[in-house]
């Protein structure tokens, strides 16, 4: 589910003063620290400011954060872990223990997310990192601690889709199913462009039988992902229609479709997995492809003759 980033205050300002700078800075400085400059890009321009030597202490502790920020874009989160780590080093933040956190995450390791989450609200409270740190609670399946943190996230930012969404999927999970679709219509309402909320609700229709919703949401998910995709910096690339076709396959099973559900499933499989839920999700599928084509491939038995 998505992560949310904060954002340090201290930005590419910092560049302009540098001596001996003056060529590069404006090309190098926007390059480096915009969210929206493409990962590649980012990346570079980061690591160029970093060789040139000229920035310490808070300064140089921002750059390394925003070359974090590029590689969490390629879903690269050995890396984002390595220059969040060291931009710690240089200077504690609350965004940079944010970032590492939702890296950790990432590759599923949510007791160490959690720690660097309670160390980011030791610097001060935070919906944002309320939320992430729902998200690494509900990932380990302590949902009655992501509840309170998405509580806290909604209390902090009541229209955070996402937070109702991942409260949701968290009731959910504790038989809640009544309750997780009033919070999932909520996401929906708050934000009807969004895929993810409508892959979850997915879910809880193929939970409560109706299999017919539940593929339409999925549908609708698909078109929406490939409309657009995700803009934000913390969702794993590919992430959201590996969820959507992996919803939309299990739900395609569910009605007995096996042929759509396969072609589903092999899109699933057919994606780049970053992130601990995608890969998880192409492990369903790979498993759920195998049981249909085990079971196309077994002999089928005759009715009898009566004589």
């Amino acid at each position: 589910m998505r992560r949310l980033l904060l954002i340090p205050c201290l930005l590419l300002p910092i560049l302009w003063p540098a001596p001996g700078f003056a060529q590069t800075r404006a090309q190098l400085g926007p390059l480096c620290t915009t969210d929206t400059t493409p990962a590649d890009q980012m990346i570079d321009a980061c690591t160029k400011i970093i060789a040139l030597k000229v920035f310490s202490g808070e300064k140089l502790a921002t750059i390394y954060f925003w070359r974090a920020v590029g590689w969490n874009k390629k879903g690269y989160y050995p890396q984002v872990i390595a220059d969040a780590t060291e931009a710690l080093r240089l200077k504690p933040s609350t965004a940079v223990y944010n970032l590492r956190g939702s890296a950790y995450y990432d590759k599923g390791e949510y007791d160490i997310a959690i720690a660097d989450f309670n160390d980011a609200l030791r610097m001060g409270p935070s919906g944002i990192i309320y939320h992430n740190r729902g998200n690494a609670y509900r990932g380990k399946g302590d949902y009655a601690k992501a509840i309170a943190d998405y509580d806290a996230a909604i209390k902090a930012d009541p229209r955070s889709a996402f937070s109702y969404q991942n409260r949701g999927a968290s009731k959910q999970a504790l038989g809640d199913l009544d309750g997780a679709l009033a919070d999932i219509n909520e996401a929906v309402r708050i934000d009807p462009s969004l895929p993810q909320p409508l892959i979850r609700r997915a879910v809880i229709w193929r939970a409560k039988g109706d299999i017919a919703r539940a593929i339409a949401d999925t549908t609708e998910a698909i078109r929406l992902a490939k409309a657009k995709a995700p803009v934000n910096i913390m969702t794993p690339p590919g992430s959201v229609l590996i969820s959507a076709y992996t919803q939309r396959g299990l739900s395609y099973e569910a009605k007995g479709d096996a042929a759509h559900a396969k072609e589903d499933y092999a899109v699933v499989i057919e994606g780049v997995a970053s992130d601990a839920g995608s890969k998880a999700n192409q492990a369903t599928a790979k498993v759920r492809l195998a049981l249909l084509k085990e079971a196309d491939a077994a002999p089928r038995k005759t009715a009898a003759v009566p004589a």
